[in-house]
């Protein structure tokens, strides 16, 4: 239904198109089914199929199209499906180059919402906050009890290192050189060799203050997961024996050392001669809980790779579940669709008339945590920028008889007198204090209710603290969403949910939902008589009660700079005149991305671009005094309008990171703070310091305005003069700077100051900014032009810039303070967590495939038939996974051969499958996509052009460029040698 409803408001869809909606309300990539599109297409069907002409003229659009008929648009009213009243869009190149710009968005915004949302996850406590995801960055609160600029951010740029001893016990073998039939080190898929490196790294950190050691065992255990170096095995003794955090009156997330309780001896015993050997301790019979479910599938080989005895093994399987006692009380039966639910003991029996309520929390809960998992949180978070409180939106009192409605019991905490806490946080006003003297608050984005830590004084008499810490991020990381949605149609169409690995969000975006959004026409939409334009496409939702607007303007290369220019001021005078709005403006070129009679061919429309924004800033109006009003002044004021100018082939890039409410505040100061530390480290004549801008010091000193999305924020100031994140802070600049590198030369002390832009690569904002700062250096002695910093992109992206700044300096390939500079970083291929979330989920989804390339070399005996050759590429493990050692084809043909399918792919690493099955798997998925995974090609791209250049590391030393032409692959690479 959702389909064919928006196959009806854009008026037409080609066959790349229908499959890519189809993936998005399938919430995975997939191919629209061929039976049933044929019969969607009969005479009198929902579809009127219409082939590519014989003919092509200028206008023809030269692939089948599928055009919704009366019957359908009867048949979706008749189900409540509301339609527009006109139904006519017209069947040409032009409006099928703007129908595809919105649907490459919406597949992106569903399938890569990671890369548009960074950074999304922390941990805040009253003297700072934690990035979960990242490591290496960290925020910290000088005094937490002065809302002053007192503050300071932590940045460690080469990252935190694991001790040499453990890098050397754990990469040994190198699996991207090392041939396949190669025999790597010694490796084991058991669970007690996985644990061992896994909780080799947790004592390798026990000394670090709790809060780090929650970021870097969330990231470590995260990473793990995906890369293979924690498996299904692992997830199922660790996963669910413990308990972890707590979130108000729950124990299903609490982490307390009072609260675990020793098993019988024989349980003890049982578990520890597993987990014999094991480094730290792999599992220990202090950090089992009695009230905890203990669901172990175990492995079906033994260390040595021969199959284990099955009866053996499941008679401890059953006695480890029969031992312990379900803390959820959820309902006899022997699975369910939360990953932690299992058969439930006779001892939790008295506890039946409370599943309903704890099931629905325990569901509730998950979903919650999935959405965290997938890079985006939960509509309730609660701390603003403004002071709000931080417990949640529900009305809880002091005492133990809090009040919630019914709709909350979720998420309800049940807080005493020593567990109030104080509605300050950060030194915006939103600072937390704890009166418990037991422990500690802490605020998990993503989770509406206060966390509470114990104590680490308390922590660190148990020697093995360290490993509970490990184990409650191991709950957050493992622990699957049960969602509303239809189990086949949310994760994988063979999910199993007892299956914690097939059961995690790898691949969808859960907080995105397209039936929200309006993709009908701009006649259908509006009242099209009392406007002065007509948009393409047009997209519109709402986003904390005010009303988003997208607007695409299709060239299809037959309009003038001239014409363009008309429309661009009448979106002006629109957004003035509504202020209430925020909207986005998409003026959209045809660059052969998806061929067309007018150009049938990919090229890049740089210089295209360049001169449409040289026009913009040249043109102007007369007042009635004759005074010239330009065009640029007028969208300075419009602080609720941003313009974009691209391809279609990067569109989806400022659609997309419109649709998620894209925050980049971190990721711009990791790159600033990168890029000064390369400038103190290469330069042989300048030193570098940062100041950061009043504003983005705001930003970045409050966790939700540093790191969350648009649409997780509130108390927007509509006064204020500038746009985007900044409307959210008190400024008097439209346009605000990140903030400033102040240099001195080495030898003459001569002082520069350098301003630092916030990038937009199609951002008439930036164009603008950049320029008048270029202008003004050229004012002032002591001024440098700017340094613009972009987002990371996993490819690179075309930055507009003007043609003007050719003839400005002496453009040498030698970085100097005195030139405007460009920094485009990208993820590059070998720590992209994205690429291998996808990788893993591609691993899960074609398990068949996969398995059938371990057990006789091929996908399928056809394949096998041609002699294929996959190459001899594999991917690198991300930085903090643990157990990294890879095994040989040889090696992992073996155990394929006497392991079932599911238990052989689970137990796989990423680095042991070649980067050519996942390329073949990948030709299962609709073609046509602009946001594939990095490894594979773009498909718009010919044999005989050049793809983009795709590093295996990133670096900013390999991404600074000179704005010297407009064209990119022409632009000059800054190094740092020859200082002048």
């Amino acid at each position: 239904m959702t389909l064919l409803q928006l196959i009806c408001r854009f008026g037409f869809v080609n066959d790349s198109q229908l499959d890519m909606l189809y993936s998005v309300v399938q919430h995975y990539p997939t191919r629209f089914f061929h039976p049933i599109l044929l019969k969607w297409t009969q005479y009198s069907g929902l579809l009127q199929k219409r082939k590519k002409p014989r003919t092509i003229t200028s206008t023809s659009v030269i692939r089948n199209v599928y055009i919704p008929t009366k019957i359908c648009r009867i048949f979706l009213n008749d189900n409540g499906f509301v339609l527009g009243d006109d139904p006519l869009v017209a069947v040409n190149s032009h409006n099928e180059q703007a129908i595809e710009v919105v649907v490459q968005s919406l597949y992106s915004a569903m399938f890569k919402a990671s890369a548009y949302v960074p950074y999304s996850t922390y941990l805040a406590s009253t003297t700072g906050y934690k990035l979960l995801m990242n490591p290496e960055m960290s925020v910290e609160f000088m005094d937490s009890d002065n809302t002053t600029q007192k503050n300071r951010i932590l940045l460690d740029p080469e990252g935190f290192r694991l001790p040499d001893t453990f890098i050397q016990k754990n990469q040994i073998w190198n699996p991207e050189v090392a041939p396949r039939n190669s025999k790597p080190a010694a490796s084991s898929s058991v669970p007690t060799y996985s644990l061992k490196r896994h909780f080799g790294f947790i004592r390798s950190i026990s000394t670090a203050p709790i809060d780090k050691q929650l970021s870097l065992i969330t990231t470590s255990t995260y990473m793990s997961l995906l890369d293979g170096g924690i498996d299904s095995n692992d997830l199922s003794i660790l996963g669910n024996n413990y308990p972890l955090l707590s979130i108000g009156n729950k124990d299903y997330l609490s982490i307390n050392d009072n609260k675990t309780s020793s098993l019988s001896s024989k349980f003890k015993n049982t578990v520890n001669e597993k987990a014999k050997g094991a480094e730290g301790g792999a599992i220990e019979s202090s950090y089992l809980d009695k009230e905890s479910e203990l669901k172990v599938s175990g492995s079906a080989i033994k260390e040595s790779g021969k199959l284990r005895d099955r009866k053996k093994q499941s008679e401890l399987n059953g006695f480890l579940n029969d031992s312990s006692e379900l803390s959820n009380g959820l309902k006899d039966s022997s699975s369910g669709r939360d990953a932690h639910v299992g058969r439930k003991s006779s001892k939790s029996v008295s506890r039946a008339d409370k599943s309903p309520k704890d099931n629905q929390f325990i569901n509730d809960s998950q979903a919650e945590l999935d959405k965290l998992l997938a890079g985006v949180d939960t509509n309730e978070n609660t701390v603003t920028p403004t002071g709000a409180n931080l417990t949640s939106k529900m009305d809880v009192s002091k005492g133990n008889n809090s009040k919630v409605t019914p709709d909350d019991t979720r998420l309800a905490p049940k807080l005493d007198k020593d567990n109030e806490i104080d509605s300050r946080m950060t030194p915006t006003g939103a600072k937390m204090v704890s009166k418990n003297k037991k422990g500690f608050i802490y605020r998990l984005s993503g989770v509406s209710s206060p966390i509470q830590i114990t104590n680490t004084k308390d922590f660190k008499k148990n020697s093995n603290y360290s490993a509970n810490s490990a184990l409650m991020n191991l709950k957050l990381i493992s622990a699957s969403a049960a969602s509303k949605k239809p189990v086949d149609a949310f994760r994988y169409p063979t999910a199993n949910p007892d299956n914690l690995l097939r059961n995690i969000n790898l691949i969808s975006n859960p907080a995105f939902e397209p039936a929200l959004l309006d993709t009908s026409s701009f006649k259908n939409q509006y009242k099209y008589q009392q406007y002065t334009f007509v948009a393409d496409e047009v997209v519109s939702f709402s986003r904390n009660g005010r009303r988003q607007e997208i607007f695409v303007e299709q060239d299809n290369r037959t309009e003038s700079n001239n014409t363009q220019i008309q429309k661009i001021l009448n979106y002006i005078s629109y957004a003035l005149e509504h202020p209430q709005r925020d909207i986005l403006l998409m003026i959209s070129i045809t660059d052969g991305s998806l061929s067309s009679p007018k150009v049938p061919k990919y090229t890049n429309i740089g210089r295209k671009l360049a001169s449409l924004s040289s026009k913009f800033l040249k043109s102007y109006l007369s007042d009635e005094n004759g005074e010239r009003i330009f065009l640029s002044q007028m969208y300075k004021q419009a602080n609720n309008l941003k313009i974009v100018l691209s391809g279609v082939s990067e569109s989806q890039i400022d659609l997309t990171q419109f649709l998620l409410g894209s925050n980049y505040s971190m990721d711009y100061y990791q790159t600033i703070k990168k890029y000064v530390t390369e400038i103190n480290k290469n330069s042989s004549q300048w030193n570098a310091s940062l100041e950061l801008s009043k504003e983005f010091s705001t930003i970045i000193h409050d966790p939700e305005l540093a790191t969350q999305p648009l649409d997780k924020l509130s108390s927007l100031n509509e006064n204020s003069p500038a746009k985007g994140l900044w409307r959210y802070t008190d400024t008097m600049y439209a346009s605000p700077i990140l903030g400033t590198i102040h240099y001195r030369n080495k030898l003459s002390r001569q002082r520069y100051n350098q301003p630092i832009i916030a990038g937009d690569e199609h951002s008439l904002d930036t164009i603008i900014q950049t320029l008048e700062l270029v202008t003004q250096a050229n004012r002032f002695k002591d001024t440098c032009p700017p340094v613009v910093i972009y987002p990371h992109r996993e490819r690179p992206v075309t930055a507009i810039t003007l043609n003007q700044y050719r003839d400005l300096y002496n453009w040498l390939p030698t970085w100097r303070p005195t030139i405007p500079v460009l920094i485009q970083p990208l993820t590059g291929l070998k720590d992209n967590l994205q690429l291998h979330k996808e990788l893993r989920w591609l691993t899960i989804q074609y398990d068949l495939d996969i398995y059938n390339y371990f057990k006789m070399g091929a996908i399928n005996k056809f394949a096998l038939k041609k002699h294929p050759d996959y190459g001899n590429e594999y991917v690198s493990m991300l930085k903090w996974s643990t157990n990294t050692k890879a095994r040989s084809y040889d090696e992992l043909h073996q155990l394929a051969l006497k392991m079932e399918k599911k238990e052989f792919v689970d137990q796989l690493k990423l680095n042991e499958i070649p980067l050519g099955l996942f390329r073949t798997v990948l030709e299962r998925w609709p073609k046509g996509i602009y946001d594939l995974p990095l490894i594979e090609k773009l498909p718009y791209i010919d044999l005989d052009q050049e793809q983009p250049t795709i590093l295996e590391e990133e670096s900013i030393l390999n991404h600074m460029y000179a704005p010297n032409s407009v064209i990119p692959s022409s632009r000059i690479q800054l190094q740092f040698h020859n200082d002048n």
